[in-house]
């Protein structure tokens, strides 16, 4: 009998490799199929910040100045009523209705931003009347936030 067997190449992992390897996926906190009423409610245990690109065309978003224009991201730890995903991390980008809400409920409690270790609670509210004809509606949020402990008031 003549051996067959193949031999195939083994190298040791990359640090990027593991990296995705042992890292979360971490899912969109409402997606375009978001109900009205649903919401999302966890502590963050990070926030980062990803170039804005034109929906459509998928091109980055540049400022006046021509550098990137970035979007704030927080990664929200939640507590399993989250369904259809369940218990698992949740991306939350910062922008126009969501940024409007957490601003607002930051401002409420005496605190200029959320920082890592606050618990947020984010609830799609509905639709609002369209800022022109031909345009989409806009998606009010409102939200709460409660600092981390060791923060003081501002």
């Amino acid at each position: 009998m003549s051996n067959t067997a193949t031999t195939t190449k083994h190298r040791a992992a990359s640090d990027g490799t593991l990296h995705h390897a042992f890292t979360p996926r971490t899912r969109a906190a409402f997606t375009r199929n978001s109900e009205p009423g649903s919401e999302i409610t966890g502590y963050i245990v990070a926030m980062e910040e990803e170039p804005d690109r034109d929906f459509y065309t998928k091109a980055p978003k540049l400022n006046e100045d021509g550098t990137e224009r970035m979007v704030p991201i927080l990664i929200i730890q939640t507590d399993g009523t989250t369904k259809p995903y369940g218990p698992g991390l949740r991306k939350l980008w910062v922008r126009s209705g969501i940024a409007d809400a957490l601003i607002g409920a930051c401002l409420d409690i005496g605190t200029r931003k959320p920082a890592v270790g606050g618990k947020v609670r984010i609830r799609f509210e509905g639709l609002g009347e369209p800022p022109a004809r031909n345009f989409a509606a806009p998606k009010l949020y409102s939200a709460t936030y409660e600092p981390p402990v060791d923060e003081e008031a501002c």
